[in-house]
């Protein structure tokens, strides 16, 4: 399948880290299954893929692990 990012890229499946924000606090999901391009590097989700992390933040699932964060402020 041909990227529909860059149009010129093969999607081949491998697994990434997803981060997201939600409710104020930032969480990374690991271990996520994705078709990436080898060109871009753009990634592309399946429905089923996205349905199951909402699941898993939505949820009162204690997680796996906790991590320190650096942030930073573009505005000061």
């Amino acid at each position: 399948m041909n990227c529909s990012v860059c149009k010129n890229g093969e999607l081949f499946n491998t697994v990434t880290d997803y981060q997201t924000k939600f409710k104020g606090e930032y969480i990374v999901v690991r271990n996520v299954p994705v078709q990436q391009c080898n060109v871009c590097g753009e990634y592309i989700m399946s429905y089923a893929t996205i349905k199951q992390i909402e699941d898993m933040i939505q949820s009162k699932k204690k997680p796996d692990a906790y991590i320190e964060v650096s942030v930073f402020d573009m505005t000061g």
